[in-house]
């Protein structure tokens, strides 16, 4: 059995973030194989409702934040605590400085480039 993954995103007015975190969900699932529940701290479905979702003993919270801000070291995991009613819950960090993110970060500046017709060098160096 696998272990579910509960992802956790702050929430937005804006309709394409949700469609955003949706994307990301899929491609989620996708790699694991198993179950990935979305849960939301200012938006729907709420975190408690997702934590509801998941039948399993064990879960992995996954946050889809950048930085350990008091959303994701207090709000986060207390909201979680209060309903996950006394399963294992693991916490994944934050996105952070991840070699990946750092090089998607690198990619979106190759892709500005482009738009405007700039042509950059070739890097000598590892990525």
């Amino acid at each position: 059995m696998k272990v579910p993954i509960l992802l956790i995103a702050h929430g937005s007015k804006n309709k394409k973030f949700y469609e955003m975190v949706e994307r990301a969900a899929e491609m989620l699932r996708d790699l694991h194989g198993g179950k990935v529940v979305v849960g939301y701290l200012m938006g729907s479905p709420s975190i408690e409702d997702a934590v509801k979702e998941i039948e399993e003993d064990t879960f992995v919270v996954v946050p889809f934040f950048i930085s350990e801000s008091s959303h994701v070291v207090k709000d986060v995991k207390e909201r979680v605590r209060k309903a996950s009613n006394g399963k294992k819950v693991i916490y994944a960090k934050p996105l952070g400085d991840h070699p990946l993110v750092v090089r998607a970060l690198y990619e979106r500046f190759l892709e500005a480039l482009q738009l405007y017709g700039e042509v950059p060098r070739e890097r000598t160096g590892p990525p």
